[in-house]
């Protein structure tokens, strides 16, 4: 029979209290599977009455209800079986296993794992071995039997705090969320901060694949598709700017709400044959690309020594130097390689001339990397552009933070 259950098919009469149960077994399972809701146990169609909330049940209770994130792993679908509309969830295999429910933890209560055609409970000695596998993997040895999911079963760390507007954080080449450390506590006092660490960053995984600039701009947009977020501000620095910059360039304004520029260009790299003031350094090319790239391959130590103070200027905030400067080391050279290239490559003085939304250009008064001039011209080919400078370089925001969040938040309403 076509709707029979069997090792990888769940299915559901409606929504019942062991829901994230049967999810839970199947994230844990090596392959996967599908849970239908609308077709009880004999494999009879039943249909639901409320098809869009019961979608909606069904997102909020794996997305909070399940542990670790789920995000990109499940994709619920409407099909219509037999004259009836029902629900299919498609849940592949994790890569952080075992998955839990979030309210009894990583013990027998909270684990479980599909056998046959059914769920079971696992016993400590499978949730041992279970995790101790999973810290053992690399991400080449991760198999993905959903390759249609863009994430690619990739971990994107995200937090988010706060209630109100949204606000998404994305940050710069070579850093992480906690960049934003002056900003989260008071910016989510107002609104809903979503912070993020881009693949190959931070708490995120670091893969080989995905370092560019269209498949971060993905990564954002899936995120704010997942967290179901509307009229959205985004807030990038430097590269995390480069992202919103492709991000319109995919996905145009339709969702967003307002957009933080700050200190970046719309192009940042040069060519010998072109009159363009506004690169990275006012005028760096090609050659000072291949250069750069040869020393993050041989010496990247000393590539992020030199880096992190040019970010600071002469500005305030000198002492926290020594902390970007670990933060900044504990990233890979392939990575950083990676996205070196990926940056310099763009071009989007012509994206930006689309952006249709209110937008915020910031800059350091003191900033060596990008002229002031760089962010004036921002402000000219952008419809709805304001330019405003801040006491610091290039990383303003951490050395001028009180008059940053103040007139961003100002700027955001």
């Amino acid at each position: 029979m076509p709707n029979t259950e069997t090792n990888r098919i769940e299915n559901k009469e409606q929504l019942n209290e062991d829901f994230e149960q049967e999810v839970i077994a199947f994230l844990n399972y090596k392959e996967g599977g599908i849970i239908y809701v609308g077709i009880n146990k004999n494999g009879q169609v039943v249909g639901i009455d409320n098809i869009d909330l019961t979608q909606l049940q069904i997102k909020d209770r794996i997305k909070n209800n399940i542990q670790p994130s789920t995000l990109g792993l499940f994709d619920v679908t409407v099909e219509t079986i037999d004259n009836k509309e029902v629900i299919k969830i498609i849940i592949s295999s994790g890569t952080e296993k075992p998955y839990y429910l979030r309210k009894k933890g990583r013990t027998p209560e909270g684990c479980y794992i599909r056998v046959g055609s059914s769920k079971e409970r696992m016993t400590e000695r499978m949730i041992d071995d279970m995790y101790a596998r999973r810290i053992k993997n690399t991400l080449k040895e991760i198999d993905s039997p959903r390759q249609e999911l863009t994430f690619n079963q990739l971990k994107i760390y995200y937090e988010e705090h706060g209630k109100g507007k949204p606000v998404v954080l994305i940050h710069g080449w070579s850093c992480n969320h906690h960049y934003f450390k002056k900003q989260i506590p008071v910016f989510a006092e107002k609104y809903k901060v979503v912070t993020l660490d881009l693949r190959g960053h931070g708490d995120s995984e670091r893969p080989e694949h995905g370092l560019t600039m269209p498949r971060f701009a993905q990564d954002v947009h899936e995120l704010i598709d997942y967290l179901e977020l509307k009229d959205v501000t985004l807030l990038g620095w430097s590269m995390g700017a480069e992202i919103i910059f492709e991000y319109v360039k995919q996905y145009g304004c339709d969702n967003l709400a307002k957009i933080v520029s700050v200190d970046m260009s719309a192009k940042i790299m040069a060519e010998a044959d072109e009159d363009w003031p506004h690169a990275v350094f006012g005028k760096y090319d090609r050659a000072d690309t291949l250069a750069q790239l040869d020393a993050i391959a041989t010496e990247w130590k000393g590539v992020a020594e030199g880096f992190v103070p040019v970010m600071f200027s002469d500005g305030p905030c000198q002492e926290e130097i020594p902390w970007v400067l670990s933060e900044t080391m504990k990233n890979t050279p392939h990575v950083m390689s990676a996205m070196w290239v990926a940056i310099m490559i763009n071009d989007y003085r012509k994206v930006v001339e689309t952006i249709s939304v209110p937008t915020l250009i910031t800059y350091g008064t003191r900033t060596s990397l990008y002229s002031p001039e760089s962010s004036k011209w921002l402000e000219d080919h952008i419809k709805e552009g304001k330019a405003v400078g801040f006491n610091g370089g290039h990383i303003h925001f951490l050395q001028d933070a009180d008059n940053f969040n103040s007139t961003v938040m100002d700027f955001i309403g």
